[in-house]
């Protein structure tokens, strides 16, 4: 095939281009504002990092969130930088205690 300066086919790849086009500008703009309500949310003493992370939870599958959530406690497990996984979690203050008598 081939696309010639003046052909129906060089006529159709600039439309797409164009449409292309259109919607990297538009997306710069929509940037440019997501940064905006950023800054503002941040003036008001907002984290935007906080805002993002949960821009990003919103956006997940229910099951897809409890697998992240899961994975985090167990990598910050490994690292020692949370508390011990819930699995391994129990009361020990019960299990130490003396059953009462009835």
């Amino acid at each position: 095939m081939t696309i010639g300066h003046n052909t129906i086919k060089s006529d159709e790849l600039m439309a797409f281009i164009e449409r292309i086009e259109r919607l990297r500008a538009e997306k710069a703009d929509l940037t440019a504002d997501e940064k905006q309500v950023m800054l503002e949310a941040q003036a008001k003493g907002f984290s935007p990092a906080a805002i993002r992370l949960c821009v990003k939870v919103r956006a997940m599958e229910p099951d897809a969130w409890s697998e992240w959530r899961q994975t985090r406690a167990m990598y910050l497990h490994a690292i020692g930088k949370d508390s011990p996984l819930p699995l391994f979690d129990h009361d020990t203050e019960a299990s130490t205690e003396p059953a009462k008598k009835t």
